[in-house]
Order: structure tokens, then sequence, then C-alpha cells
């Protein structure tokens, strides 16, 4: 049946296909060396030739059944079965899909053919080049050093996936039939039937202000904490009004007409501007009548994303590795909180080298069980779409920036390099230690402070050496590392 309601929801792939002749008066059956795999598409990323090198790779529909899928499996010779002969047909299927799902054939049909143009096909001249050119290519892509990026482009003719409304909402009860096109309530489209690309040249355009206003906002609210509209996802009537309207539109158009989408040139003209340069200090009748300041009456002050804390503290501390590209790294977490349900899989952390400190662009994600120090520091679980962080400031902050293997780490090369480079005194350690973590210079109280914790902790350490040697060499070192671990924690460390 061709009814699309009784596809599969899962693809088939078949591994390997192998197939033998019994023989009468013969005890071992005669194995048929088949040669060629003809398919009427390619889907996903397999080989169908794969499925006569005995891989769990091969000829199907991945990772969706989207419709009915032949294929030709033409022997290195023409079979010419003795009478009373049996063939025997072997079927294996090893692939999955996320999640471990298996992808089995569930229903198929077989049938054999005299056509000797097959034989010819697979013999002929052209054929063998073009089989040759094709191992030539891929011999040449596997050489080329780089990375696979995936290209958006519309599939051909016979290969197109249909598109069926799911009635009630029901992935498995399709309905009508949709082609593609884009929604009726835009106006102003050119084409008659209207495509993906005009639909994008429609959202850039002059007659559709609302794409540059949005993207304007969400750039100043990168900068400046909370964007002109706050509730950057809703720009609708259920959303915030824009505190200033004018600046808003101002700074839709200067990013479309004289930057030209260009977002580098667009943020250097709203960092050198008089507003981002104010001091973020204000008295406390300012910050009494303007708590979040949204009267740009001073300049920004809000606290790094989850992802920014850990990469300042590593950088801080010189830790911070330079290395680019590449798949992504486990980088050190607790013990225990990294589980998977649906396979053997393990948080397996690097235990030197650049992949243990990389950026957290490279932290390996997983949504059923996410990085958990980003999580607590309010970066989302990626289950669903997050168009604003909402920043919060709770005492489980704290508890990571002080005992999350990351950051006791961060504090023990950030004490050695206090040493190294702070300079000969204890008091020039921790005002150097300071103004490296604030960017600010080093207040006399401050340093006071940080030296009296540091005196309290030498002492208690001499009386507890298993915590010392955790630490550090000595009680001194590990009372440096304390405070090391205090000055990342700083709320000054953690913000813009």
């Amino acid at each position: 049946s061709d009814d699309p309601k009784d596809w599969p929801e899962r693809g088939t792939v078949l591994s390997m296909i192998e197939l033998q002749m019994m023989v009468p008066d013969r005890a071992q059956p005669v194995t048929i060396s088949l040669r060629e795999v003809f398919a009427d598409h390619v889907a996903g990323p397999f080989d169908p030739l794969d499925s006569l090198r005995n891989t769990k790779d091969g000829f199907g529909a991945y990772p969706k059944l989207f419709g009915p899928r032949w294929a030709v499996f033409v022997p290195e010779q023409a079979v010419n079965p003795p009478t009373g002969a049996r063939f025997v047909l072997t079927l294996k299927m090893e692939n999955s899909t996320a999640g471990g799902q298996a992808t089995p054939i569930r229903r198929f049909a077989l049938s054999a053919s005299r056509d000797s143009r097959w034989q010819k096909l697979i013999n002929s001249s052209e054929h063998l080049k073009r089989r040759s050119e094709l191992q030539l290519a891929r011999k040449s892509r596997a050489e080329i050093k780089g990375l696979n990026l995936p290209v958006m482009r519309e599939r051909p003719e016979g290969a197109e996936r249909p598109t069926h409304v799911f009635v009630r909402g029901n992935r498995l009860d399709r309905g009508e039939k949709q082609e593609p096109s884009v929604p009726s309530i835009i106006p102003g489209l050119e084409s008659d039937a209207p495509n993906r690309l005009d639909m994008a040249r429609w959202l850039t355009s002059p007659e559709n202000p609302l794409t540059a206003r949005v993207f304007a906002n969400r750039l100043w609210a990168e900068l400046f904490g909370t964007g002109l509209v706050e509730t950057q996802e809703d720009f609708g009537s259920t959303g915030t009004a824009p505190s200033h309207p004018a600046l808003l539109d101002h700074l839709a158009l200067q990013l479309r007409d004289d930057h030209g989408w260009r977002i580098k040139a667009f943020l250097r003209e709203l960092v050198l501007s008089a507003t981002y340069r104010q001091t973020n200090r204000a008295d406390s009748k300012d910050r009494e009548r303007d708590p979040d300041n949204r009267l740009l009456a001073r300049g920004p002050s809000t606290r790094l994303t989850a992802e920014m804390i850990r990469d300042q503290a590593l950088m801080i501390s010189g830790l911070l590795s330079d290395k680019r590209f590449g798949p992504p790294v486990m980088p050190p977490q607790p013990e225990g909180v990294w589980q998977t349900v649906y396979s053997g899989a393990k948080w397996q952390t690097p235990k030197e080298g650049p992949d243990r400190y990389r950026r957290a662009l490279y932290t390996y994600w997983r949504r059923t069980s996410p990085y958990p120090s980003f999580l607590i520091f309010d970066a989302p679980t990626r289950e669903v779409c997050t168009p604003r962080r909402i920043s919060t400031n709770t005492p489980l902050h704290a508890l990571v920036t002080l005992n999350d293997p990351v950051y006791l780490e961060c504090a023990q090369a950030f004490a050695k390099r206090m040493r190294e480079e702070g300079g000969t005194e204890l008091r020039q350690l921790l005002a150097w230690g300071l103004e490296q973590s604030t960017q600010q210079k080093a207040k006399e109280a401050h340093v006071d402070t940080l030296l009296a914790l540091y005196r309290d902790a030498a002492l208690s350490y001499q009386e507890l050496p298993d915590e010392t040697h955790a630490l550090a060499d000595s009680p001194e070192n590990a009372a440096l590392v304390l405070v090391a671990n205090t000055i990342l924690n700083l709320d000054a460390a953690t913000k813009k």
C-alpha cells in the first residue's frame, strides 16, 4: 500500500544481503557474489553499496521512511540455476536511529529478473569509468582537511518528502498533502508561487521594518542587559512597549541601511556611544528611582552568561585553551551527575591537554542531562526555543563557583599565576589578583579583607593536612588557592 498513513515512523536500513543457491546432490550451498546495487535514490548518509560489505550501513531510507523504496542487486555473473535448485536470501539489519531504535525492513517484496541489460550495464566501459571517477572523487574529498558543513538545498525530484496535515495533531494520522509555499498573510511578495527565498528577501526588505528592529533590540540587550523592548521574544501587543521608541527606530535604520546588517560595525557604534561608556556607579537615590536603568542614566552592569562565567575563570587563571574547531569535549563536572538512560555512553573527561580547558562553546551537550553548572547559571536546556534568558542571582551560583571541579582547578592555576606574576610581597599578589579578576584598581579595604582571609586559612590548613594536600603542597599555598577561589567568586568578577 502507498497510503502515507500506513508508512512507518522510522526508516529502514538493509545492512547486508547475502545470496546462496542450494543445488541438489551438493552438501554445501553455492554463494553468489553480488557486485552492484542500483537504488531509486540515495537517502541519508549511507551508500547503498555498503549492503554488500557486511557493515551496519547500506541501502534504505534513513532516518525516516517517506515512501516505497526499491533497489536492484546485480550479481558478478549471470546465474543459470540447475533443475531443482533453490535460492536462500539472507538479510541483515543492524542499524538504528537516535535512542537505539532498530531500523528493520517491516514489509518487502522480492522478484528476479532475466533481463541481460543489468549484466551489460555493470560491465560496460561507461559504467566502469563512472565508478572509477566516483572512487577517485571520494578519495580526493577524504584528503581535504576541513569541516563537513551541512548545506540546505532542495531535494531532487523523486526524492522529495511529501508533507501532510496531521489530523488533530496526530502524526500517525496524515491528512491532506501540502505543497511548498509561504503563509498567505504575508503581503508584498512579488512571485505568484513564492518560495523560501522570496520570503527571506521579504523579511529583510524595507517593506518589513520588524526584522531590523528585533535584531537591533537583541544586540542592544547583549550589551546593556535589557533590550529597549524588554520582551525580546514578543514584539506584539502582549509584549512590553519600547522604553525609547525613537531610539529603537534609529538603531534599526542604522543596522539595515548604514551598516548593511554588519554586526561588528553596529556593535562598534554602540560600545563607542556616550551612553554605553558611562560609569555604572550610581547613588542610592538614582538606584531607587530607576533600579533597572531603563532611563539609561548610567552604564550597564549585567551578569555574565553561564558560558562566559566559566570561560572568564579559565582565562583569568591562564588555563583557557585557544584551540579552535573540532568535536565537542567533556570538561570536568561533579561525579555522578551525567547519566544516560538509552545508551551506555559515559562522560569521559580528558585528564590533561587543551581539550580539558576549551571554551564553553565546545562543551558536549545532551538535552536529557545538560552540563550542570550551565543550568544553574540560567542556560536553557535546549528542549524548547528560548529567545531570551532570564538572569537570576541565587546562593546556588556561589556554591558552583566555590565547589565545582572546574573552578577549583581555576583557583589552583590562578594562585600559581599570582605567585609567578603578581610580585614578591603577599599584599602585591592579592592586589594584582583583584585587578586581573575585576579589571579595576584594587581598593585597600578589599586587599585587607583578603589578607585576613589568607592568614586565617593558613593557620587552619596547618591543622588539616588532608585538605591541604587536596589543594596545594603547603598550608600557605593552599590558603592562596582559597583566596584565589574567593576572588573568582566576587560579584565584580562575574559581571560584564
